[in-house]
């Protein structure tokens, strides 16, 4: 049986070859062959999946097609769809699956869809409401509660489960333990034109040897995507950590005691391995989710005036891990692993 993974994974970002790889791993264990859709081919290697960059060798005799994950439930203007060249790709991308999905007959499952926070299907571009009206695309699960509603208008079945990048926890090995220093590790993914608060935290860095700020690049090399800050030299506390392998990046995450971060996905990564976070100026994706799970306290904007320097000279690595339940986080994860185990017990019978 061959199963096709698909969604936006062509642009070498750490959430999205994630998801691949969780749906592909999955669908490997019920004894399937997967193949993902545009995977960067160093991250297919790591794990010994298939990839293709042809719509056609993807939906050659496949069985079916999996939505490996995304926020597809956004809304978008027409004015975004046309004129923003990654909006209107994405697009495009609907067209041809619609169109190969419809001529070959193959079913589609969309798979821990998000969206916006907006619940209503209203807005959606054309070509994904075509697919997700479509008798093809019958059932499949959603990241976020009000995102049932948007499926129901769809007519697909549907059930809420949390992201399935909490599940990460349970998809990936365990790191070992590292030896535990006296500073603070705060991991920082943030957009160049945060300039205010890189600044302040080369500030604090100067002053204060007990936190060693770690900045993040989450796509991988040989994209033109350069828009996350990256320190030019390193010091004794101002560090880099560039996304070159999952497992890598995924212990990183794990040895950290804080990360902020402009992204939804290697939050969640960071949460599933027990690491507190912040979402700073995050997009309307990550402020829903974390307003669901009751962390609003974790949601930051440029708006709200931080005092930056007084919250790292007053923070501890226990006033840290007590913004987060930990024993709901754990429920979550567990929860959220019934995203996968719909390839099991819906796809692959």
């Amino acid at each position: 049986m061959k199963i096709a993974i698909w969604s936006s994974y062509n642009y070498g970002n750490f959430g999205d070859d994630l998801m691949a790889i969780q749906f592909a791993n999955e669908v490997e264990k019920c004894g399937a062959t997967p193949i993902v859709y545009r995977l960067d081919k160093r991250v297919a290697n790591e794990f010994g999946i298939q990839t293709t960059y042809s719509p056609n060798e993807l939906m050659d005799n496949t069985d079916a097609v999996i939505i490996g994950g995304g926020a597809l439930f956004t809304r978008e203007s027409w004015k975004r769809v046309y004129f923003r060249k990654i909006t209107r790709d994405f697009e495009h991308d609907f067209k041809v699956l619609y169109k190969l999905s419809t001529k070959k007959n193959i079913p589609i499952y969309p798979l821990s869809i998000g969206g916006d926070g907006g619940g209503t299907s209203k807005g959606i571009p054309k070509w994904h409401t075509k697919l997700f009206l479509h008798e093809l695309c019958p059932e499949g699960t959603v990241r976020l509660p009000d995102c049932l509603s948007v499926a129901k208008e769809f007519g697909i079945k549907a059930q809420y489960y949390p992201d399935v990048v909490f599940a990460a926890d349970f998809c990936f090995e365990n790191p070992e333990q590292t030896v535990p220093d006296n500073k603070i590790h705060i991991g920082l993914n943030l957009r160049k034109t945060d300039s205010a608060f890189i600044d302040t935290v080369y500030k604090v860095a100067k002053k204060n040897k007990n936190i060693c700020f770690h900045f993040i690049k989450t796509h991988l090399s040989g994209y033109n995507l350069d828009y996350e800050f990256l320190p030019e030299s390193e010091t004794e506390n101002i560090k880099a950590h560039e996304y070159k392998n999952l497992n890598d990046t995924i212990v990183f995450f794990a040895s950290l005691d804080l990360l902020i971060t402009i992204k939804l996905h290697i939050g969640i990564t960071s949460l599933s391995k027990g690491t507190p976070i912040i979402s700073y100026n995050g997009k309307a994706k990550t402020k829903t989710f974390l307003k669901s799970i009751d962390a609003n306290d974790a949601i930051w904007t440029e708006k709200d005036k931080i005092n930056l320097e007084s919250f790292f000279a007053t923070t501890t690595k226990e006033s840290l891990k007590s913004r987060f339940d930990w024993e709901k986080i754990e429920q979550i994860k567990k929860e959220s692993f019934q995203h996968l185990q719909f390839v099991t017990e819906k796809i692959i019978l």
